[in-house]
């Protein structure tokens, strides 16, 4: 064990830190644009059935 010695075998690439809460914050917003954008195909779902109602 006294002779052992290391040898570097090649670089490694230093990789970007990972951030939860980054990610938690992106499906959050993810999510509120996708009911976001459900909530507006309901709207205009509702506005033509009323048109409809009316007879126009």
């Amino acid at each position: 064990m006294d002779k052992t010695e290391f040898i570097k075998l090649h670089d490694f690439d230093i990789a970007e830190a990972i951030d939860p809460d980054d990610i938690i914050a992106d499906e959050a917003k993810k999510k509120a644009d996708k009911e976001k954008a459900s909530t507006a195909v309901e709207q205009d779902d509702s506005d033509d059935d009323f048109m409809a109602g009316l007879g126009l």
